[in-house]
């Protein structure tokens, strides 16, 4: 069983930690109280969000892209979790369907996901794409195909630019994204098991 969290920072729910997990049951979301030691039900009814990506926008509600269909196959959805109101909003689709993308919070509150897998084991989305929670749209950034392995663990530098350090599923090279201009540098061409980065 694979769990998933991340910590909320608004509303009556700052401090506690939305998870959910289970193949079958990704709608099956709960906000847990750390200090009280209980949970409360903030259940999904629009995707299964088992296997997708999520980060924290900074208005800190919780942008998950992604989900499950059936093993390697996943959904073209987006959600947003409020933990201010408790509800979940369904946003703009994808043009590509992920299982296991990473989802990543830019410096200027919009999100970039990457990889996933869409229809077969190593059948890797090679589409960057960048949501805008403002307007509710998507950017595919067509310029900058990579074949890298689903949940690539990417971390944003001081410069804006991204780093996909290494993957959960496979060895990598670390690469540099370059958002704006669409395009990818190879930072170290020594490809390392990075699956605790």
């Amino acid at each position: 069983t694979t769990l998933f969290r991340s910590v909320l920072s608004t509303g009556s729910n700052r401090g506690k930690v939305l998870v959910w997990d289970a193949l079958g049951n990704g709608g099956d979301v709960h906000i847990w109280d750390p200090t009280a030691n209980t949970f409360a039900t903030a259940a999904n009814s629009i995707s299964n969000i088992f296997c997708s990506g999520h980060c924290v926008l900074p208005d800190g509600r919780v942008f998950v892209a992604g989900g499950h269909i059936s093993s390697h196959e996943g959904l073209a959805d987006a959600n947003i979790f409020d933990p201010a109101t408790g509800t979940w909003l369904s946003r703009a689709q994808m043009s590509r369907s992920r299982w296991y993308p990473t989802a990543t919070t830019l410096p200027d509150g919009r999100v970039l996901v990457t990889a996933g897998e869409d229809g077969c084991s190593g059948c890797n989305v090679e589409l960057p794409e960048v949501y805008n929670p403002a307007s509710n749209t998507w950017t595919a950034l067509s310029s900058a195909l990579l074949d890298i392995p689903f949940y690539p663990h990417m971390f944003v530098l001081p410069g804006g630019q991204v780093l996909a350090a290494s993957a959960t599923e496979g060895i990598m090279v670390t690469h540099l994204l370059d958002v704006a201009t669409q395009t990818w540098a190879v930072v170290d061409p020594v490809a390392l098991d990075g699956g605790s980065a």
